[in-house]
């Protein structure tokens, strides 16, 4: 799956700054990172901060232990900049299993196997298989409006927090009382976006996973 968001892209660099920066501004805000996947379900990150508590639980003993308390109030920035591009790629195969076995067993299919992107069936169904993989496949990364959806999500989680007048649409400007961002341009990204023929890839015998 990885290796078809990147080639989804001619420039995938850009989709990764745009998800990193992502990253900074709602940890800068305070804010989970939160986005909505092809199958309905709503993935919410928020990695809280720890708080390194030191101990002497004997007044005879000199030994001291750290305990680590999670600090509800607090994002931990690093973790929730370096785990959203896994997690949103890791959430998007989670996406494509849902709308596979949907599909599988809407057929009337009922025998499969799968262990995260690695699927096993009985002989006779892996043409079926193979067929229902790309569909779900092509489903997701055929939708261009998938990533202006995502875009449009963190918009609105900043505004459910901060209130409507905390975003400027045309300027794409964040204020609150003590902080001013710039959200980064979706349409950089997509501007990028290759011209691939679906109907091609439904005749291929080939799945990049």
């Amino acid at each position: 799956m990885i290796l078809f968001l990147i080639f989804f892209f001619k420039a995938p660099s850009l989709l990764l700054d745009y998800l990193t920066k992502i990253g900074e501004i709602c940890t800068k805000l305070n804010i989970p990172i939160v986005w909505v996947l092809p199958s309905g379900l709503i993935v919410k990150q928020g990695y809280l901060a720890e708080d390194e508590v030191r101990i002497k639980p004997f007044y005879y003993d000199k030994s001291r232990f750290v305990l680590k308390v999670t600090n509800p109030n607090v994002y931990n920035k690093n973790k929730q900049i370096r785990a959203f591009m896994p997690n949103l790629v890791h959430s998007l195969d989670g996406a494509s299993l849902a709308l596979l076995l949907d599909t599988f067993f809407k057929e009337g299919l009922k025998n499969i196997f799968t262990v995260h992107d690695c699927f096993a069936v009985t002989a006779n169904n892996i043409h079926s298989l193979l067929e229902f993989l790309k569909l779900a496949y092509i489903k997701i990364y055929s939708d261009k409006t998938y990533l202006q959806e995502l875009d449009k999500g963190i918009k609105q989680n900043i505004k459910y927090v901060y209130g409507n007048n905390s975003y400027d649409e045309d300027t794409r400007i964040i204020k609150t009382e003590n902080i001013e961002l710039e959200l980064p341009d979706i349409n950089v990204v997509l501007g990028h976006e290759p011209k691939l023929d679906f109907e091609r890839l439904k005749k291929s015998i080939y799945i990049l996973n």
